[in-house]
């Protein structure tokens, strides 16, 4: 018989990641704390890209990308490096107008809403749409 447990406290805190907070009200000059992005290390880890596949010893015909056939599809090149994810990053960036930002990896991705020059009226917009982008991807 195989028994699960759960992990600690200190397990989890250790493996998650608080990738931005995102103010929802302002009163009397305080911001209030409102929606957290939290990205698990786990989470990433977990997605089913056929690197990860391959190392959970699933045998599969090829590891690398089935679009484009030019590198492993791992996380970072699904949703950076692939010409599919370059091209849609490019074209998020001309729409709204932002140029002189580097996309190398998957955290850059998902703090692009606080690295580029918005107004903070406009920041969390963009922050839907690249989070909008990351799901279609």
């Amino acid at each position: 018989m195989i028994l699960a447990s759960w992990p600690s406290q200190a397990a989890i805190e250790e493996q998650t990641v608080v990738i931005r907070v995102i103010p929802t009200k302002e009163v009397e000059g305080q911001l209030l704390e409102g929606e957290k992005h939290v990205l698990s290390k786990t989470v990433i880890l977990r997605l089913p890209t056929r690197v990860n596949i391959d190392r959970r010893g699933i045998d599969i015909d090829s590891i690398r990308c089935p679009i484009c056939d030019e590198d492993l599809e791992s996380e970072d090149y699904l949703f950076v490096s692939c010409v599919i994810a370059v091209e849609i990053w490019k074209n998020i960036l001309d729409w709204w107008g932002i140029s002189n930002v580097g996309i190398k990896n998957l955290y850059d991705v998902i703090n692009l809403a606080d690295r580029v020059p918005l107004e903070p009226k406009h920041s969390n917009f963009f922050d839907m749409v690249v989070q909008t982008a990351i799901w279609s991807i």
